[in-house]
């Protein structure tokens, strides 16, 4: 994996502890952060990052701009995205 996308993986996993966190990483805490990266090659390769700790994942299409298409938080997912949109990549995504 590129150097580059392990440090954003890396990035994201902290984002995504710190919001779902019952008591929030401040900047001078060093957590033990365990997190997994899996890439899945869909109509864009995709990669999933999954906190089971914190019970989040997403997933994240950098040929696609980065766009986050998922982002589970205990199982529920957080946001809508227009997957029928996502398709075509002629088309903004919403």
């Amino acid at each position: 994996m590129e150097k580059g996308v392990r440090q954003k993986a890396y990035l994201a996993s902290h984002v995504l502890r710190t919001i779902s966190a019952q008591s929030p990483i401040t900047y001078h805490q060093s957590p033990k952060i365990m997190f997994t990266i899996d890439i899945q090659q869909r109509q864009y390769k995709t990669y999933i990052l999954s906190d089971k700790t914190a019970g989040t994942q997403i997933e994240v299409v950098p040929e696609r701009g980065g766009i986050i298409t998922s982002w589970l938080v205990q199982g529920q997912e957080i946001f809508y995205m227009d997957a029928e949109r996502f398709t075509h990549a002629d088309l903004s995504v919403r």
